[in-house]
This record gives structure tokens, sequence and C-alpha cells, in this order.
């Protein structure tokens, strides 16, 4: 892996359940681990499309990171990405065929 494409710094949180002072259960995200990634776009994805008459701008990114102890933990259902102060839900954690060098996470940008 050509570490000087890992050029954007990235936030990977993680979920988390809180109980309040009345004892609901309050789901909460907290940073995790923070590293450098290269970011790459999906173009077919990238398209303004027409549903129920509104438009609407799905924004998918890549976001690939050395394979280490903590990055091998994470999935789609209990960690989110922040990159550049947007959130973007993890939707597939792909293992590059497992050579234990690179992990790429395919991620929907949340519209808040």
């Amino acid at each position: 892996m050509n570490i000087a494409r890992l050029s954007e710094k990235i936030t990977i949180q993680k979920a988390d359940v809180m109980i309040d002072r009345i004892g609901n259960h309050i789901n909460t995200f907290s940073d995790f681990f923070s590293c450098h990634a290269t970011v790459g776009t999906e173009s077919q994805k990238e398209t303004e499309f027409q549903d129920a008459g509104l438009t609407n701008d799905h924004k998918y990114l890549t976001f690939t990171v050395r394979y280490n102890s903590i990055t091998r933990k994470v999935d789609s259902t209990h960690y989110r990405i922040v990159f550049r102060e947007e959130i973007y839900e993890i939707e597939t954690v792909d293992h590059l065929n497992y050579r234990n060098k690179a992990i790429k996470f395919r991620c929907k940008k949340v519209n808040r």
C-alpha cells in the first residue's frame, strides 16, 4: 500500500447505549479511532434521482485504511465514519482478499 495516498484524516466512531436519568436508552456515538485514509468516490451512485417527487442526492464514498488490530474490529452495525465534519454510515466492509494489508469501507452520507 502506498502511504502517500493516505492523505485524508478520518474518525471512526463507535455506537454506545447510554441510560438517562429516568431509564430511557439513548444511542450515542463516541470517537473510537482516528487514522488516515484514501478516499474514493463511486460515480455511478452520486447522481441525483427522483423519489416521490423529491430530488435526493445520495453521496457514496469509499475509505481505504491500513489493516491493524483496531480497524479489523470495525463492522457496519456498530460504527460510522466522520470525514470533513460529515457523517458517513458504513454499508459494507471489504477486507480486500484477507491479505491483512488494508480494509475498504463503502459508506453513504447521512443527511441531517
